[in-house]
């Protein structure tokens, strides 16, 4: 006698079931990627997030902190609305800066450049914020918050050194070919980060330059270098000489300088010889 295999056929309601079933599997397996996705990207790519950058020269997202030279009664900070001249943010931005001394003393006048406290938007927005009466000694808070649509907060802790460390810069602008700048310590020591102007050339010559190049193609931008070399004393100097591309005044100004030692940033505010 024969056997004869009858293959079960499934009824609708199993059918039904099945598909369901295909479907969560399908869903647990894409859904997964597609959220694991989103967490590596932070849902830029997908659902197109508008810049927003709110930016500063001293102020940052870590609580930069700044010793100042002892006989300084001011400082300023830039607050802006890009990452570089390409990348800004797409709407206005408004801001709020507050600043309170660290021992719950007498807080600093706060200056503003812009009135509105508004960093417009359809391009590369700056303003300057200045702090003034600081005291020697004194250690002052500042928390920066700018917000349009998104929000982001800034902070920055300055120290008015009461123990003589002072950092110093000088500027000969004597010769019509190039100009030097000077910089000494006094009670500091670590390493030296310089910030130049647009239309200015590193002298190559020096060690110190040799590597910094600032040509476009058809300009010479700001440049930024680091001197860990020349001051690794307390009392410690060098001249830095960049050659006039395009003729310009020139100020004190125009230079910032920074050192670096141990987690702390010591920054002048006021120079001379």
């Amino acid at each position: 006698m024969f056997k004869t295999d009858h293959k079960k056929i499934p009824t609708p309601i199993q059918k039904c079931v099945l598909i369901v079933l295909a479907a969560i599997l399908l869903i647990s397996v894409f859904g997964g990627v597609y959220a694991k996705y989103i967490h590596g990207n932070s849902g830029s790519n997908l659902f197109g997030a508008k810049e927003f950058y709110f930016t500063s020269n001293l102020l940052k997202e870590d609580a930069a902190k700044y010793v100042l030279n002892s006989n300084a009664k001011e400082v300023s900070f830039t607050l802006g609305n890009h990452e570089d001249k390409l990348r800004f943010s797409r709407d206005t931005i408004q801001y709020e800066v507050s600043v309170e001394e660290k021992d719950r003393g007498t807080a600093p006048e706060i200056q503003y450049s812009d009135a509105e406290k508004r960093l417009a938007s359809g391009g590369v927005s700056e303003t300057t914020v200045t702090l003034k009466n600081l005291e020697m000694g004194k250690t002052y808070l500042v928390t920066a918050t700018g917000e349009a649509g998104y929000s982001k907060t800034l902070k920055a802790e300055f120290t008015v050194s009461d123990q003589a460390e002072n950092v110093y810069k000088h500027l000969d602008t004597s010769n019509d070919a190039y100009l030097l700048l000077t910089v000494w310590t006094e009670n500091v020591k670590g390493d030296l980060t310089v910030t130049a102007p647009a239309n200015l050339v590193p002298d190559n010559t020096d060690p110190i330059l040799e590597t910094v190049t600032n040509y476009t193609g058809d300009s010479y931008t700001a440049c930024t270098f680091t001197d860990n070399e020349n001051f690794d004393q307390t009392y410690s100097s060098y001249t830095y000489r960049f050659f006039i591309q395009v003729d310009s005044t020139y100020s004190l100004s125009d230079f910032d300088i920074t050192f670096h030692q141990d987690g702390v940033h010591y920054i002048e505010v006021e120079s001379d010889l």
